[in-house]
């Protein structure tokens, strides 16, 4: 199996435009005989619905009292957004995905709150749905601790977990923060 992962920042999620031009990035790679493992970061900017900072601006404006682990919990939710959005236009397009949350990706972390480091990847999941022919989106920026509660890295981090995960795999890596 031949994988390539692509990462998409929020920028490159954040308008129709933007998503059709991600959409003809995966078409292309899978066209190439890849397995595509696409990591996207939450959609948009300040300001934008669902961007991370936004995020982060809603639960200031909203009592500034959420504990760490509870604005992890928060910010986790604009990846999912993005994640999901993006499958459902692949599929709309006839291309089998799988959405998998970091936690669900096996990226295990320690309760470091809003800037968990990594203890251990397990990308059995990923693999799996791999060699099912589906393209897996994986939520960028979060993890799981061993008792189940969301975190979140430091930014960036999620393309270092997958680098970590299937290395061994990949035949090449494709990043765009902005497109």
């Amino acid at each position: 199996m031949r994988i390539m992962v692509q990462k998409f920042g929020g920028t490159s999620l954040s308008t129709v435009q933007a998503r059709e031009h991600v959409l003809r990035h995966v078409k292309r790679e899978l066209e190439a005989g890849l397995s595509l493992v696409i990591v996207v970061s939450a959609m948009g900017r300040r300001g934008e619905p669902y961007a991370t900072d936004t995020l982060l601006d809603w639960a200031a404006q909203n009592g500034n009292a959420l504990s760490a682990r509870e604005k992890d919990l928060l910010l986790c939710c604009g990846e999912i957004i993005s994640a999901t959005t993006l499958s459902s236009l692949l599929e709309h397009e006839g291309i089998p995905t799988t959405v998998l949350t970091g936690a669900q990706a096996g990226f295990v972390t320690d309760d470091n709150f809003g800037n968990a480091r990594i203890l251990d990847v397990r990308p059995v999941r990923v693999l799996e749905q791999l060699q099912l022919g589906r393209v897996v989106v994986v939520t960028g920026f979060q993890g799981q601790t061993e008792n189940g509660d969301f975190t979140t890295l430091g930014r960036g981090e999620a393309i270092r977990l997958l680098q970590l995960s299937v290395q061994h795999y990949v035949l090449k890596w494709w990043i765009s923060t902005q497109m």
